[in-house]
């Protein structure tokens, strides 16, 4: 196979749709074969025999074109380095040597290299370590090729050594990341969403602080492009810089407050205001130093704080509302956890009671000609508040037979629930 590293990083992306055309095929002949009149036992078992069959042909040619990227490794570029660790991830083949060789390639070109291109190395490198880390580098049968010189076995062939789990990046790619975001946030150029990705794929692979000058940086960029921030990406680089304990100025945490709530609506996810939430609660209990240190009022707790912006509390709460049939136990309990770290009075909202707690609070009125901050009526909140309660109870009560008895999910639940001072759903 004579393929340079653009034919190389194609043939990847051939291969990941045919993987996908592939178990499609066998799910549907699986299906066939029960229509037909088949029993459902063997008509499941043609389908993971097929799907079997057709994974081992994917791995199979994953690992040949793993070999030819890591012997023609020097000729790739950020672009092409990150879209082969990408493009393996996809396929379910690791290799230490062959991700470390792509790993330096970006490395040793960084200054070439565009925001995306990191971001979909360090993702796809998340998802190797992931991986490695739960025992999926399973052996793949060895692929013959031709031999180099002194490298023959008997018979003129070789077979390729087995692929090794990976091992983690190399130090200097947290450094790398590092250089480059200080070096490209001061532009103004980067897209939020790669940004939001870079710090927490960063904070993942590097086990280790991203470091105060790095979030020095990170903060001056919110500030001065707050208004084109999604929630998504808002939400994600708050809970970074509150995962170094950073204490942001009040006015740019009540901004940016006001942008997740001007923006939810029509961009946001449950997802999204449970992240958002926990990280305004925890930068907000970071600021008690910082107010202390500068002479000021004492900062509030984070329900104070929530307490005068209702409208930030619903918008939260129907977004969690709208998801929380499609959402994962984990991710229900994560909720829980939100609202409890922020003081969320749910059960007095849920109840009907007037939500005091939340229509007065220490922090400043907000101004009544911005839309996105004009307080909600009482009765709004308190439906919203119910709304979500009851989705939140129907979707716990619908994934409870998946979980165990002693499966720790049922604990943060039941623990949720306690803080919020909230009934269990049924069965819970």
């Amino acid at each position: 196979m004579a393929l340079d590293h653009v034919n190389l990083a194609a043939f990847l992306r051939s291969l990941e749709r045919a993987a996908v055309a592939e178990a499609s095929r066998a799910a549907e002949s699986g299906a066939a074969a029960s229509a037909d009149g088949g029993s459902a036992v063997v008509a499941g078992a043609v389908a993971a025999a097929a799907a079997r069959a057709a994974e081992a042909r994917v791995a199979s040619l994953a690992a040949a074109a793993g070999q030819l990227v890591l012997r023609r490794s020097k000729w790739f570029d950020p672009r092409h380095s990150a879209a082969v660790v990408a493009r393996t991830a996809s396929l379910g083949f690791t290799d230490d040597r062959l991700l470390q060789s792509l790993t330096g390639r970006m490395l040793a070109r960084l200054n070439e290299a565009y925001s995306r291109d990191l971001l979909q190395l360090l993702r796809g490198l998340h998802q190797h370590a992931q991986r490695s880390a739960a025992g999926g580098a399973a052996a793949v049968t060895p692929v013959q090729e031709p031999a180099a010189e002194g490298e023959l076995q008997r018979g003129g062939r070789r077979r390729r050594p087995p692929p090794q789990p990976y091992a983690g990046p190399p130090a200097a790619l947290a450094d790398g990341v590092a250089v480059f975001l200080l070096a490209r946030l001061p532009t103004g150029r980067m897209p939020p969403e790669n940004l939001d990705g870079l710090l927490r794929y960063l904070r993942a692979l590097s086990g280790r602080p991203v470091g105060p000058q790095l979030c020095a940086a990170v903060q001056a960029d919110l500030a001065a492009r707050l208004p084109i921030y999604a929630p998504k990406p808002l939400a994600g680089v708050l809970a970074a810089l509150a995962a170094e304990r950073r204490a942001l100025p009040p006015p740019l945490l009540d901004a940016a407050a006001d942008q997740f709530a001007a923006t939810a609506a029509a961009h946001g996810s449950g997802a999204a205001a449970g992240r958002f939430l926990a990280a305004a609660a925890a930068l907000r209990r970071h600021q008690a130093p910082l107010s202390e240190a500068a002479g000021g009022p004492p900062a509030g707790a984070p329900s104070e704080w929530l307490g005068g912006r209702p409208g930030l509390l619903q918008e939260c709460l129907a977004l969690m509302a709208r998801d929380a049939p499609h959402a994962s136990p984990r991710r229900l309990a994560q909720w829980l956890q939100a609202l409890n770290a922020v003081g969320a009075p749910i059960a007095s909202l849920s109840a009907g009671a007037h939500p005091s707690a939340v229509s007065a609070g220490p922090s400043a009125p907000l101004a009544p000609s911005s839309p996105a901050t004009t307080a909600p009526s009482a009765v709004a909140l308190t439906a919203t508040a119910s709304s979500f309660l009851t989705a939140h109870r129907r979707a716990v009560e619908a994934s409870l037979p998946a979980l165990p008895t002693g499966d720790p999910l049922r604990a943060r639940l039941r623990a949720g629930y306690d803080g919020l001072a909230l009934p269990y759903p049924a069965g819970l």
